[in-house]
């Protein structure tokens, strides 16, 4: 409409100075010259601008934040080189692995272990960190049910996937390239992956897709990515087979949020945030806890499979989100100058047990209650695990297991950037 009438202003104001250029001295010519450039000036620029203020969320991520989106852009790229500069490291350490004969301790009862990793899920934006909204009803009738520990102070090791996925897979404390699932592989587990980000491919930019190590760890792999999390939980089945571990990658709260979540649980509104930072944070703060909701009901739903079995799941993210906090910026992935920027790392960890799993191992519900306040970092997440289900490897370490009684709770993290997490 703005545009429409500086046109039609603009075309009346021509005309009529096409009428007076006739009848006018040298002074007046220049006079309705500068009138006439000015009005096609601002017929060009104002109704732009004009929008681009009444809009400048919408437009902030593109104009506003290019240079986080540059930094980014360099992150991903720094952390797909040094993917590649170990990629047959981890291809040698994880087939030598398999076919060497290493002595493991494995369990001999019956075992479901499932781990579950998030996308983008921001710890303060749970009500089982104290959120004001409700957006994990489910999971919290898990913890009132005692079935559930949730660990407060828990962290990713990197504020992007790469970067995390390089780590949290690995045994900290050991030069090993060698991986978690591949662990549970050699003990002769049943392992299956279901990845809604990514799939197999001979890409070398992260080892996790790779196919040689794919083939040699997993007994089966989606080939289908979705925008919900319950489409890929439709491929997902539980086995018949003694033990069994079970990698899930949902897509989570991952950007855009609103693509994935259901208009089901299209719960929060846009009017329920501060309009701090405008219409368009509001939005992005109501789709993510729209996501994470969304994402309650899809971890209830994959638990809500192994309740009557001896099981055992962990989840973690793999980095957290910037939403709003203290600037007008929401993602993750640039550099962390202050404390500040620490929200980007700021992640879930949480542990289930079913209660046949609690009866059998009341020593391990003791250590996981005690430790529910200690210092975690996910590049501990592999030793935690190991120790958790009682599966011990000469490339594991229990004291880097966060669970462990001998766990050094003092040991400052370093996070993305290293970045020192604790440093006062």
């Amino acid at each position: 409409i703005l545009l429409i009438f500086f046109v039609v202003l603009s075309l009346v104001v021509i005309t009529i100075y096409k009428k007076l250029l006739d009848l006018s001295n040298g002074l007046l010519n220049k006079i309705l010259n500068i009138v006439v450039y000015t009005l096609l000036f601002a017929t060009l620029c104002v109704p732009p601008a004009y929008y681009i203020l009444r809009n400048v969320q919408k437009f902030s991520f593109y104009f506003f934040g290019i240079a986080n989106q540059i930094e980014r852009i360099a992150v991903a790229f720094h952390d797909s080189y040094e993917n590649q500069k170990c990629y047959g490291v981890y291809i040698d350490d994880n087939i030598n692995f398999l076919n060497a004969k290493e002595s493991i301790s494995v369990p001999s009862d019956s075992l479901d272990c499932i781990v579950i990793i998030g996308e983008s899920y921001a710890r303060h934006h749970s009500n089982l960190y104290g959120y004001k909204y409700n957006t994990c009803p489910l999971e919290k009738q898990m913890v009132d049910n005692g079935n559930l520990f949730v660990f407060k102070d828990a962290i990713s090791c990197d504020n992007a996937t790469q970067g995390a996925f390089m780590k949290i897979f690995n045994f900290y404390g050991s030069s090993s390239k060698l991986l978690l699932p591949t662990v549970f592989k050699k003990c002769g587990f049943n392992c299956r992956n279901y990845d809604n980000e990514f799939l197999v491919s001979n890409s070398y930019d992260i080892w996790y897709d790779n196919t040689i190590i794919s083939k040699a760890i997993y007994n089966y792999r989606n080939k289908k990515c979705f925008d919900f999390d319950e489409d890929l939980l439709k491929e997902f089945k539980v086995m018949k087979s003694r033990q069994n571990f079970y990698f899930i990658h949902l897509v989570g709260q991952h950007f855009p949020y609103n693509r994935h979540f259901p208009k089901s649980f299209n719960k929060f509104q846009k009017r329920d945030y501060s309009d701090r930072y405008g219409e368009y944070s509001q939005q992005q703060l109501a789709d993510y806890d729209n996501c994470t909701l969304y994402n309650d009901f899809i971890i209830n739903s994959i638990i809500s499979k192994f309740k009557n079995r001896n099981a055992i799941a962990f989840y973690l993210s793999d980095h957290g989100e910037e939403l709003y906090e203290y600037r007008n910026f929401n993602g993750h992935g640039n550099t962390i100058h202050d404390k500040k920027g620490l929200v980007q790392v700021e992640i879930p960890f949480t542990v289930w047990t079913s209660s046949k799993y609690k009866k059998k191992h009341p020593e391990i519900i003791r250590r996981l209650s005690k430790s529910i306040n200690k210092r975690f970092i996910s590049n501990m997440f592999a030793n935690t695990v190991l120790d958790a289900v009682g599966i011990k490897c000469n490339k594991s370490n229990s004291k880097f297991s966060v669970i462990n009684d001998n766990f050094d709770n003092s040991k400052h993290r370093i996070t993305a950037y290293e970045y020192d997490y604790d440093k006062k």
